[in-house]
């Protein structure tokens, strides 16, 4: 596996420089996801919270999983079990620690953090602050 995933992390580069190239050129890709609305009662709830940690789990694992399997993966081959599981949670507390501070930092000021990264982000076509 270590001998492989390099090849990966080329390939999907090359593939993020071309999508990149093509955005800059005006392409904009269309993606059918559901949306949420304001003040929806549906999806609301432990089910929604639930299939929300998926979903993000899901997406996040274009931009983790390389780097994960580098620091992880090759730690379990190099050295003991027990190594490789403290790199492992090592690793899952670090995330946590990223995402637990950005989730409490938007629930505290949603609409200043969105307006914050529309300023940084001005031809994103993300979530607006008015929304």
């Amino acid at each position: 596996m270590t001998r492989i995933a390099p090849w990966f992390t080329v390939v999907i580069g090359l593939a993020l420089i071309g999508l990149g190239a093509a955005m800059a050129r005006g392409f904009e890709p269309r993606l059918s996801l559901p949306r949420m609305s304001r003040g929806a009662t549906r999806g609301a709830g432990l089910p929604g919270i639930f299939l929300f940690g998926v979903s993000y789990a899901t997406v996040s694992l274009s931009c983790t999983l390389p780097s994960f399997l580098a620091a992880v993966a090759t730690t379990f081959q190099e050295t003991s079990l027990g190594g490789g599981v403290a790199t492992f949670l090592l690793y899952a507390a670090g995330m946590g620690s990223v995402l637990a501070v950005l989730s409490v930092a938007v629930a505290i000021a949603h609409r200043q953090v969105v307006t914050a990264m529309n300023g940084s982000c001005p031809t994103s076509t993300g979530p607006r602050a008015d929304s």
